[in-house]
């Protein structure tokens, strides 16, 4: 899923919105992990499970959320503008499901 703050926003506290929410929620998204101290801009690097990798970006596919590999246990969520904090709620809701 592509993410993008708002332009009133610096692309690095949007991207911590998303690490932000998943630290609130780290005991409902076992899977996945978010390193806050590395985001730098509008990219947020997910660790997941050796080899979740491919479950994981189908299962986000299914609900509209397009995000990419770096490799077999690491994806990457990019903020775009047209998001909104739905948009990224409705994100975190669809990681939390992923087992």
């Amino acid at each position: 899923f592509f993410f993008h703050p708002p332009p009133a926003n610096p692309d690095a506290q949007e991207s911590r919105g998303l690490g932000d929410v998943y630290k609130r929620q780290l005991v409902d998204m076992p899977n996945f992990s978010v390193n806050l101290e590395a985001v730098q801009s509008n990219i947020v690097y997910i660790g997941v499970g050796n080899g979740l990798f491919i479950f994981a970006i189908e299962e986000l596919a299914k609900h509209g959320i397009d995000i990419l590999d770096t490799d077999d246990s690491t994806i990457r969520a990019v903020f775009h503008l047209h998001i909104t904090d739905e948009d990224l709620e409705k994100a975190i809701e669809v990681f939390a499901q992923i087992r």
